[in-house]
């Protein structure tokens, strides 16, 4: 059988357009490999060339940057996908110029953590990091939008492109600077040093392909109520990491780091399918699109268990072979959380029909409930369970999610 009668055949059997989820799932995919290679070559280094507690610092510090991201309004970007797909090029600037404006709170919120660990003398590198992280702060959350743009327009191809300069330079530098040094005020410094390079020049490639300059009245509008619907789901996101220093300290946030690691690499595949699916549900009339989405959960949940059953038995020969034999204990963690990340990630999926719909209500109750189950758990089960009581917590809050997300449908 022909290629093209092939993709034909697909095509009808799954009414979906299986050349434009080849053609942009082809970049996407490549691209997402490579950062994941970026990012585990990344974490090898620190397991092998510095300490466990060295390593769990550079993951917290990261972790309370992701945290305060939230006070950057990180609505606006999908604000911005929003209008780019229905031809409103000038929302990236009102994107950018929003964005960059309410940075201010995180710059006000890094200044804080800085003076929390000032007055901490055990903890005494860690507030000068802190400072260097305002300085990078307003570039790294308002520019981020640039790569909304690039999907709105259906240019994955740029998105990616620049993915790699960002994301992937980044670990590679910081990668780099551990064979000459353990600070890591440098470590650090350098790693978001090379992530505002790259956004910088994405923005700027950006610009120069606006097609138009129409805004969206009520851009700034919604950018707020997205971001208030999805606070606490951007609060979950790290919480996590800063439970385990809290209560397990730097060294078991280490291991907790590499187990989690792998398993986010299932979320991280359903960021790239919400990436194809959201232009193409923009296109669609509000009447069908959840029984589309109804239509084709089988699909997701069958293409999600294969990724997470494929991770979870290489887990067991990845961890020990790259990270030693110290970290090992990372392995049942990775295989568990992989497991009870499933329904998120076909959750994560279906939320994106009310993302194009704007149904603000919907997604705000769907993603409280989520992640303040999350929350809630990981406080009452971690002091309690270690390890295992934040995987109770998450596999609770997965199902809930997913249980929230396929009621929303009609």
């Amino acid at each position: 059988m022909k290629k093209s009668n092939l993709v034909a055949l697909l095509e009808r059997w799954t009414e979906l357009d299986v050349r434009y989820f080849l053609r942009g799932g082809a970049v996407l995919f490549s691209t997402q490999f490579i950062l994941i290679l970026s990012s585990f070559l990344l974490s090898v280094g620190f397991a092998h060339l510095t300490s466990k507690e060295l390593f769990g610092q550079f993951q917290f510090v990261l972790a309370v940057l992701g945290t305060l991201s939230v006070l950057s309004l990180p609505g606006a970007n999908t604000a911005v996908l929003l209008g780019v797909s229905q031809n409103k090029d000038g929302t990236l600037l009102q994107g950018v110029k929003l964005k960059f404006k309410w940075s201010i709170l995180g710059i006000l919120g890094l200044l804080v953590t800085a003076g929390y660990f000032y007055i901490r003398p055990s903890y005494e590198s860690l507030w000068q990091v802190f400072l260097i992280c305002m300085i990078f702060f307003p570039i790294l959350y308002s520019i981020d939008v640039t790569h909304s743009f690039f999907a709105g327009r259906k240019k994955f191809s740029w998105s990616c492109g620049f993915q790699l300069i960002t994301e992937a330079g980044s670990a590679i530098a910081a990668l780099i600077s551990l064979f000459f040094t353990k600070n890591l005020l440098f470590i650090v410094g350098i790693y978001l040093l090379v992530q505002a390079i790259g956004d910088l020049l994405a923005f700027s490639f950006a610009r120069k392909r606006m097609l138009n300059q129409r805004k969206d009245p009520e851009f700034n509008l919604y950018s707020f109520q997205l971001t208030l619907i999805n606070f606490i789901p951007y609060i979950k996101t790290f919480f996590d990491k800063i439970v385990v220093t809290y209560f397990l300290g730097f060294a078991a946030t280490a291991i907790y780091t590499i187990g989690a690691a792998i398993a986010e690499q299932l979320y991280a595949v359903s960021k790239s399918v919400s990436m194809l699916v959201f232009p193409k549900l923009a296109e669609q009339k509000k009447g069908t699109l959840d029984f589309a989405v109804r239509k084709r959960i089988g699909l997701m949940f069958f293409f999600f268990i294969i990724v997470a059953g494929i991770g979870a038995l290489l887990a067991p020969i990845i961890i020990p072979f790259f990270f030693s034999e110290q970290y090992s204990g990372a392995v049942l963690i990775a295989q568990l959380l992989l497991l009870v990340s499933i329904p998120r990630a076909v959750a994560f999926v279906l939320t994106k029909v009310q993302e194009v719909q704007r149904e603000k209500q919907k997604l705000y109750r769907i993603n409280a409930i989520y992640a303040g189950t999350e929350i809630i758990a990981l406080i009452a089960l971690t002091p309690f369970y270690g390890m295992y009581g934040i995987v109770g917590a998450k596999a609770l809050s997965n199902v809930v999610y997913l249980i929230s997300a396929w009621r929303s449908l009609r």
